[in-house]
């Protein structure tokens, strides 16, 4: 209905759209055309039924017109028969044929004016009930004036005459031939009016006829004479009513006969006559011609009436609804005095009330926008304890103060978790640093000692390269291989006191790589702590970014009631854009604390993998360190046998030159395991410092972080808040005006407070 109506609208010109009386006028012509087209349709339907309802009623009228004729002749038929079946009537005796005669015309209808016995030879009267009448010839020129093919001497057949006249009267006989010898019949006279008062029809301007099938007049209440032809013989509404059946026909105007247009009525008698019923076509028709005369004026009274209403209108609406006009445009100019009063009680009356309502409201509201302005600019500020008067006079205000109340406290309570958060992790961070730190000095100490095991690895091979060139010294002097052999029994005490302490000091940096790996593990698993605390962060700032937006709608819808409210709503169009502008900053803070996590989760994958291949290398580390304890292991254990065979070489000097070349041989193996453990230990010491560095990247990449968390936190120290206790926690930007409490708040469940919000919005 709406698009069809919008549609229309946009079919009807602006001349008539921007003008009430135009409008008014526009209605009022369709309105009439409409009551004019109905009205014409109507009037259609009715006049055809009218029409159809008046030649139903002229046939009916010559149906019972051709009913009472019938009636009229054969009552009178029946009366010559009864006469003729009376054998007094026919007496040779003539008092006594008048007498029964005289009797009969006692009972005989009204119109009778005679009963006759007539000699059909000569025309005269043998018996009457009119003793005066008896002798005299019945009929003008003694003749019985029946058709040519009448057959008088038919004794079964009732004739009836044509009318004729006598006297200045017109008559009608009904004739009889008797079974006698001589040629008598009955005959039975009637005043021919009654016949005419039989066919008269209560139809105005009308007359009837009964016409034979040949078209010969048999009597007539109006035109035609009895015994000629009808004159309107060759129309074709004679040749209808000729069919037998019963009907209307039109007729025109037939000269001489009739002047204008007529419907015949026709209903044919038993006997074949026709009885003719005429009727003026404008009279029969008179009655839709009166119902659309009728209808015409109540047309021209109802467009007096649209005329007379226009007016009122005019007067009573149009004008005020212009003063009215002006006024609200004053209103929406800013004008907020305007006089809108009014000493009409009616309608109009109500709708200046509730305009002048609408402009306190106006005013009530200008007031508290710029209240609310001065809040809201505090809140851009940073004091996010900044509250809107609920205590408003416009629901409108109450309802946008709860609201925005709601959304900062929302907003307050997320600042100040971030903030707490962001301690937290700041602490977290602190922590992994210095366990870091830990890690990087035992790994500086395991390296320290590594590398001390290599310079008494390089010693021991050096000794050994020494000792091998005194055992082949040995070969050239016993003596020099006994003073050699305390010299070797020395040295191999102190190598195997120096293997020793290469043992201790490998399963001291064993002790210390395991120490390595569990800060490792721990530092993962702080790690792996703060990344849950980034997921929280993340969904915080969502919560934000989502408060943020809907605010943002919020200013949106309360921007679009300003535009409509005009310049009387420009005071809330101000408390909209700070809304929005409030909205923007906090969606941009929002952004950018998403981007310090984005950039913290990305520095927490480079820590990750630099931890993981740290702990990867201190296990490659370890399994050094185990195989260099088991090389000391073994030369320690070589070099005991080398002190017993040392120990020989004093009890047995004899045997000393036959194991001279054992001994040699020995110290080139252990000198060649001696290598072996130089090249261990370096390696461990490599892998020891590859350890440092892999700490030294974990402490910059949690320097890296512990930035991060100083940004996050130069972030939030833009916003004042209330402490949980209901103190304030101030910030270089904190504004100094009065603050209220917050409300209690909710739990901090994330879908709990999108739930809020969005009942917030939907009130």
């Amino acid at each position: 209905m709406a698009e069809f109506t919008r549609r229309v609208s946009d079919l009807v010109p602006d001349a008539i759209t921007q003008s009430y009386t135009r409008q008014l006028a526009a209605i009022f012509l369709l309105v009439v055309l409409v009551v004019s087209g109905v009205a014409g349709v109507q009037y259609a339907a009715t006049a055809s039924a009218l029409n159809e309802d008046a030649r139903s009623g002229l046939q009916a009228a010559a149906e019972r017109q051709a009913i009472q004729v019938e009636q009229w002749e054969t009552e009178h038929r029946r009366l010559v028969a009864t006469i003729s079946g009376d054998t007094s009537v026919n007496s040779v005796m003539a008092e006594r044929s008048n007498g029964a005669l005289a009797q009969y015309m006692e009972s005989a209808p009204e119109d009778v004016t005679g009963l006759y016995l007539l000699d059909l030879e000569s025309g005269t009267v043998a018996g009457s009930s009119d003793t005066d009448a008896v002798g005299e010839t019945l009929f003008p020129g003694g003749e019985v004036p029946v058709s040519e093919d009448a057959d008088l001497t038919d004794t079964n057949t009732i004739h009836r005459t044509a009318v004729y006249t006598r006297d200045g009267r017109s008559y009608v006989a009904f004739v009889k031939r008797l079974p006698s010898m001589r040629p008598r019949a009955v005959v039975v006279v009637a005043d021919a009016t009654a016949l005419g008062d039989r066919m008269r029809a209560n139809v105005d301007d009308s007359f009837t006829q009964l016409v034979t099938t040949d078209g010969t007049v048999v009597y007539g209440t109006g035109g035609g004479a009895p015994g000629r032809d009808y004159p309107a013989a060759e129309t074709d509404a004679f040749a209808a009513a000729t069919t037998g059946e019963s009907g209307v026909s039109a007729q025109d105007a037939v000269g001489g006969f009739t002047a204008n247009p007529h419907l015949v009525g026709y209903a044919t008698l038993d006997s074949g006559e026709t009885v003719l019923l005429h009727a003026e076509r404008a009279s029969v028709l008179s009655l839709s011609r009166r119902v659309g005369t009728d209808m015409a004026a109540v047309i021209g009274l109802s467009l007096l009436g649209f005329l007379g209403l226009g007016a009122l209108l005019h007067v009573n609406t149009v004008r005020p609804l212009r003063g009215l006009s002006g006024s609200v445009s004053r209103l929406r100019d800013g004008e907020l005095d305007v006089d809108l009063s009014t000493d009409r009680s009616d309608e109009f009356g109500d709708v200046l009330s509730g305009v002048a309502k609408l402009r306190d409201d106006l005013r009530d509201q200008r007031g508290d926008a710029h209240a609310y302005s001065d809040v809201m600019v505090r809140a851009a500020d940073g004091d996010l304890t900044a509250r809107l008067d609920e205590d408003s006079d416009s629901e409108d205000m109450r309802t946008i103060a709860v609201a925005y109340n709601e959304m900062m406290d929302e907003v307050e309570a997320t600042v100040r978790r971030t903030r707490e958060f962001a301690d937290d992790v700041s602490a977290l961070v602190t922590r992994v640093a210095e366990n870091a730190e830990e890690v990087n000095h035992a790994s500086q100490e395991v390296s320290t000692a590594i590398e001390q095991i290599s310079a008494g690895a390089t010693e021991q091979s050096d000794n050994l390269v020494a000792v091998s060139g005194e055992v082949n010294d040995l070969s050239a002097s016993v003596e020099e291989i006994a003073s050699s052999a305390d010299e070797l029994l020395t040295l191999a005490d102190r190598a195997t006191e120096e293997g020793h302490d290469g043992e201790r000091a490998a399963e001291d940096a064993l002790r210390g790589i395991d120490d390595i790996r569990t800060e490792t593990e721990r530092t993962v698993e702080e790690v792996r702590e703060l990344d849950r605390q980034l997921g929280e962060i993340g969904d915080i700032v969502e919560v934000i970014t989502e408060i943020a937006d809907q605010t943002d709608v919020l200013a949106l819808n309360a921007n679009i009631e300003a535009a409509r409210a005009g310049e009387a709503g420009e005071g809330f169009a101000v408390v909209s854009n700070e809304v929005k502008s409030l909205a923007q900053e906090t969606k941009s803070s929002a952004a950018d604390i998403a981007a310090l996590v984005e950039d913290i989760e990305s520095q927490r994958d480079d820590v990750v993998d630099g931890i993981e291949r740290m702990r990867e290398e201190v296990d490659a580390g370890a399994a050094s360190v185990n195989d260099a304890l088991g090389s000391l292991g073994s030369i320690v254990d070589r070099v005991d046998e080398t002190a017993a065979s040392v120990e020989e070489i004093h009890d047995a000097t004899a045997d000393q030159a036959e194991s001279a070349q054992e001994v040699l041989a020995m110290t080139d193996e252990i000198a060649g395991i001696g290598e072996e453990t130089t090249a261990e230990t370096q390696t461990v010491s490599a892998a020891a410092q590859q350890q440092a560095a892999s700490l030294d990247e974990v402490t910059d990449e949690l320097s890296t972080l512990e930035t991060g968390i100083a940004r996050l936190e130069t972030a939030l120290a833009g916003f004042e808040v209330d402490r949980a206790d209901g103190a304030s926690e101030t910030s270089p930007a904190e504004s100094t005006d009065e603050t209220r409490p917050v409300r209690a708040e909710p739990t901090s469940n994330v879908d709990e407070q999108s739930a809020k919000k969005n009942n917030q919005l939907t009130r």
